[in-house]
């Protein structure tokens, strides 16, 4: 990540070690980053608890609705600006 001008909103991009080619993936904010990486957290327990008991766990399924439901939001106002 790379922070832009006006300190709010960042850079997400990927940078090969070899040449430094570098693609940006998106412009997001720091706040839609942490979701983004809390919704994977998530997600990785739902699929370890379905492994488990064949079933994901309703919280992990609650959670995930609200975080990306917030996420929607957050692009949406991104978007609007």
């Amino acid at each position: 990540m790379r922070v832009l001008e006006d300190g709010e909103r960042v850079e997400v991009f990927i940078r090969c070690p070899t040449c430094n080619h570098k693609v940006v993936l998106r412009v997001s904010t720091h706040e839609l980053e942490r979701l983004r990486r809390l919704e994977a957290a998530w997600e990785a327990r739902a699929r370890a608890v379905q492994a488990k008991h064949g079933v994901p766990s309703n919280l992990s399924q609650a959670q995930l609705r609200r975080i990306k439901r917030l996420i929607t939001e957050l692009e949406d106002e991104l978007a609007d600006d």
